[in-house]
């Protein structure tokens, strides 16, 4: 007995730990509502069995005692199959389940009374314990994992034998000796549950604080409206660039593209009409773009092109006229074309500059005398047909 009684312990130190875990994570971090209802099911399961290993005999018999926790053993693994439906984003019906399951725990209460040769109490926990279960592990199975799936079926296999082994339960009632052993394995599988989702959830935090600083980054580098790279990411990707260029002894182009009357599209059809010829430029030119080329939008209408390597300064002509090309076709907004150009102003590293400012205005300057030096770049020019 005395065995028995360390063995009861550990499972309820364990599962107030557990509760404790799980209350912090719903109600501190505001993480998931699933954890809420695990965090519900321990407490609930806790406090019945605290209240049983109290001398309260004299108010209620061992025998409604034993009853009650029984009871509270439907509510555990009914609030545990809500929380993993809602932990893995699925639906719950939390409430009917709840109702339901209270519903359950009452008809224990009232079956007790009822004479039978067959132990109708335990027949009914096992039945509805079982299933519960089994489908709590299947849920934590199947789900397609976003991170280490083994151990989403790892937490799972477990509380599908827990949920087996209550099968066993109205059985091993007449055997003593085999009631021990069961009611060993049944704290064993119900403690590596337990402990398992607190595991899992914890990689759960971890890989949703992983995720969000990725997106911070992204945010952080990325220009909202067209989705590349912002002058932030340009400065990263030019060290990067300037570096492999330094290493290899090739030249780096820059190109300096900036959109010709586009204040036109603007005035005339809206900011709307703006973003949408900022979007279709962006598309177009990154179509235009080898995989080791990057562009970026590092103002209004201003987008930067770095090609790491040209063969010689013969290239930068043709690589220019294909950017300039690729937006010649229109678009069309609201049943209207509208016509894209650009003027483009080119500098090379390192000999039109060694950094990223020096280069960006060398190629600026150049744009500019290649925007005055083009009569269809006039903003006061129709851009639209």
């Amino acid at each position: 007995m005395i065995i028995l009684d360390i063995v009861q312990l550990i499972s309820a130190v364990s599962t107030a730990i557990c509760a404790f875990f799980f209350t912090w994570v719903s109600f501190v971090l505001r993480s998931n509502t699933g954890a809420r209802w695990l965090a519900a099911g321990l407490s609930i399961n806790l406090f019945f069995y605290i209240a049983n290993q109290l001398p309260f005999h004299t108010i209620i018999s061992v025998e409604h005692a034993d009853l009650l926790t029984l009871a509270s053993e439907c509510l555990l693994v009914t609030c545990l199959y809500i929380g993993t439906r809602l932990f893995t984003d699925q639906t719950a019906h939390s409430s009917l389940l709840s109702a339901f399951s209270l519903f359950y725990a009452l008809m224990l209460l009232v079956a007790e009374h009822i004479q039978s040769q067959v132990a109708l109490v335990p027949l009914l926990v096992a039945m509805y314990c079982c299933p519960f279960l089994v489908a709590t592990g299947l849920t934590l199975v199947r789900h397609k994992a976003p991170f280490c799936p083994w151990l989403w079926k790892s937490v799972g296999i477990p509380f599908i034998i827990w949920g087996l082994h209550w099968v066993t339960y109205p059985l091993l009632l007449h055997h003593d000796s085999l009631f021990i052993g069961g009611f060993y394995l049944a704290i064993t599988l119900s403690t590596m549950s337990f402990t398992g989702y607190v595991v899992l959830m914890l990689q759960s935090l971890v890989h949703r604080a992983v995720i969000a600083e990725q997106q911070a980054v992204e945010l952080s580098l990325t220009d909202e409206l067209t989705g590349l790279g912002n002058r932030r990411y340009l400065e990263i990707a030019f060290r990067d660039f300037k570096n492999y260029a330094s290493r290899h002894d090739h030249m780096m182009l820059l190109l300096f593209i900036d959109l010709d009357k586009f204040k036109h599209i603007n005035d005339t059809h809206g900011h709307k009409a703006g973003d949408e010829a900022l979007r279709h430029t962006a598309a177009r030119l990154q179509k235009k773009l080898r995989e080791s080329d990057m562009i970026f939008r590092i103002g209004g209408d201003e987008f930067i092109v770095l090609i790491p390597e040209i063969p010689s300064r013969d290239a930068i002509p043709i690589l220019s006229r294909e950017m300039a090309n690729a937006l010649h076709p229109p678009f069309l907004f609201e049943g209207i074309k509208l016509n894209v150009c650009a003027s483009i102003g080119t500098a090379v590293f390192p000999a039109d500059g060694t950094t990223l400012e020096k280069l960006l205005n060398t190629a600026d300057r150049a744009m500019y005398e290649n925007k005055t030096e083009r009569p269809e770049s006039n903003e006061s020019a129709p851009c639209y047909e």
